[in-house]
C-alpha cells in the first residue's frame, strides 16, 4: 500500500493530467480507460482458470467461479473497447495485453488465455466502439462542414454533395469509411504548430502548450501551460533507464546460465521447494508439503532473504543453478543436489521473485515503448500529451522497481513520503499555470 499511494501521487500531482483532465480533453478519460483495462486483464491472469471437464450447477462453487471469470472477460473486453473508441492510441494497451494473453508469453503466464475468452473480449470491445458509432450517427443526420469527409452516397439531409443514384451505404460501411477518413487525414496534417513537440522531449517535459494566454491590463498575465510536472518526470525517465539496464543485465545472465526454466509470476501461488531424498529425509527443506525446518535454519533463512533486494540480486549476484531453476518449477532433486539445497532455499525464493519481477518489467517497459514508437515515423506535429499513457506505464514501471529495490518497510515509506511531498511542491509552485491564476510580469 505504501508504494501504491506512491505512484498514485504520481499520476494525482502530474500537472499535465490535471488540466487535461479540468479542460475536459479527451486524454484524461484515455487514462482512465487504459489503467482499467489493464486491471482488469490482470486480474483475469490471475483467475484461475476453470477445467473444461468440471460439472457445475447452477448453485454450485464452479458455477460462481464460471460466471465470475465471464463477467470478467466482458468487463475487460469492454474496458478495451473504451480506450479505442476514445483514440486509436488508446490501441497500446488491448494490443499489449491481447498479445500476451493469445501467446502465454512464457515469461509471465502459465498458460494462454483460452481461445474463446479472447474472442469474446475482442468481440465485446468492437460491439462497445459500434455503439458509440450508432449513437453518434442517429444524433447528428444533418449537412455540414463534415461532408468533405465523406463520400457522395452518404444520405444527409441537406446535403448538396449527395447522388440519389448512388446506393447509400449501410452502417458497418459507414463506420468503416469515416475510421479510414480519419486516418487518411491525421496523417495529411502537414501544418506545423508553434507547440509541437518531439518525442524524444516527452520524457523530461522539455516543451510545453500554451493553452490559454490573457494580457489585459498590461500588468499581469494569465496563462493555462501544459507542462509536465518536472519530478514526475524526472523519476519516472531514470524509472526507465534503470528498468532497461536491469532487463538487459539479468536477460544475458539468464542466457549465459541456461536457465530457461523459470516460475512464472501470474500462478495462483508459488511452488514450494521439494529436495526429497532416496532415505525419505527432506534435509531441511519440504517434502510432500511439510515444513521440517527447525527454528534456526527458519532464522537463517529470513535473515538470508532481508539482506539483498530483488533489483540488487539481479544486477549484482550470481544468477540461479539448475537447483533454483529445478526449485522454481517444483522439481524433485536428486541426493547430490539435496544436501546442499537447505542452503539454497532462501535464494530459491528469491530467484522466483527475481523472474516475477523481470516479466512485470518487461510488461510494463513493452507498454511504455508501444505508446511511445509509433510516434518515431509520423510527419505530423504532435504535442506533449501524446506522451500521456506512456508517462502512465512509467509511473507504474517505478513502483514496481521501488517495491523490489528496498526490502525495508520503514525505508521505503519514507521515500514514498518524500515521493508525495516533493510531486505536491512541484504542483503547487505551478498552481497558477494549471488554475489560471494571474500573476504578474516579475512572477
Amino acid at each position: 500500500p505504501d508504494v501504491a499511494f506512491g505512484v498514485a501521487s504520481l499520476a494525482l500531482f502530474d500537472i499535465n493530467l490535471a488540466i487535461e483532465s479540468r479542460l475536459v480533453l479527451t486524454d484524461a478519460q484515455l487514462i482512465f480507460w487504459c489503467g482499467a483495462a489493464l486491471c482488469l486483464m490482470l486480474e483475469l491472469w490471475r483467475l484461475p482458470r476453470l477445467s473444461s471437464s468440471s460439472i457445475a450447477t447452477s448453485s454450485s462453487p464452479t458455477a460462481t467461479s464460471t460466471a465470475r471469470r465471464w463477467a470478467l472477460v466482458i468487463a475487460t473486453g469492454l474496458a478495451c473497447g473504451a480506450c479505442i473508441s476514445i483514440k486509436y492510441t488508446g490501441l497500446a494497451t488491448p494490443a499489449v495485453t491481447g498479445l500476451i494473453s493469445l501467446t502465454g508469453a512464457p515469461w509471465l503466464l502459465r498458460k494462454r488465455v483460452p481461445f474463446l475468452e479472447c474472442v469474446a473480449i475482442g468481440a465485446s470491445g468492437i460491439l462497445l466502439k459500434l455503439a458509440t458509432w450508432a449513437v453518434h450517427l442517429a444524433l447528428l443526420p444533418k449537412s455540414g462542414s463534415g461532408d468533405v469527409y465523406m463520400s457522395e452516397a452518404w444520405p444527409l439531409e441537406g446535403s448538396k454533395r449527395h447522388r440519389p443514384e448512388l446506393p447509400a451505404p449501410g452502417f458497418l460501411s459507414k463506420v468503416v469509411e469515416l475510421n479510414l477518413e480519419m486516418v487518411r487525414a491525421s496523417a495529411r496534417i502537414k501544418t506545423r504548430h508553434a507547440w509541437e513537440s518531439k518525442y524524444y522531449e516527452w520524457p523530461l517535459s522539455l516543451r510545453g502548450i500554451l493553452y490559454y494566454a490573457d494580457y489585459a491590463d498590461g500588468k499581469s498575465t494569465t496563462w493555462i501551460y501544459l507542462v509536465g510536472n518536472l519530478f514526475v518526470y524526472a523519476l519516472t525517465a531514470a524509472g526507465v533507464a534503470i528498468a532497461v539496464v536491469v532487463l538487459v543485465v539479468a536477460s544475458a545472465k539468464l542466457l549465459t546460465t541456461g536457465s530457461s526454466r523459470v516460475a512464472r509470476p501470474f500462478k495462483t501461488s508459488v511452488p514450494g521447494l521439494s529436495t526429497t531424498t532416496a532415505g525419505g529425509s527432506s534435509n531441511g527443506v519440504k517434502s510432500n508439503g511439510v515444513d521440517e525446518d527447525d527454528d534456526e535454519q527458519k532464522k537463517k533463512r529470513r535473515k538470508s532473504r532481508g539482506k539483498s533486494s530483488t533489483v540488487w540480486m539481479l544486477l549484482f549476484s550470481r544468477w540461479p543453478t539448475n537447483v533454483a531453476a529445478a526449485a522454481a518449477e517444483g522439481v524433485t532433486l536428486n541426493d547430490e543436489q539435496a544436501s546442499a539445497s537447505s542452503s539454497t532455499a532462501a535464494a530459491t525464493a528469491a530467484h522466483a521473485r527475481a523472474f516475477e519481477f523481470l516479466g512485470l518489467i518487461a510488461l510494463l517497459l513493452g507498454g511504455w515503448l508501444v505508446n511511445l514508437l509509433p510516434y518515431i515515423g509520423i510527419s505530423r506535429c504532435a504535442f506533449l500529451y501524446h506522451y500521456l499513457p506512456g508517462l502512465w506505464y512509467a509511473q507504474l514501471l517505478a513502483g514496481v522497481l521501488l517495491q523490489h529495490s528496498v526490502r525495508s518497510v520503514p525505508a521505503r515509506r519514507t521515500i514514498c513520503a518524500c515521493v508525495v511531498l516533493a510531486s505536491a511542491a512541484v504542483y503547487i509552485w505551478f498552481a497558477p499555470w494549471i488554475y489560471a491564476f494571474p500573476l504578474s510580469r516579475p512572477q
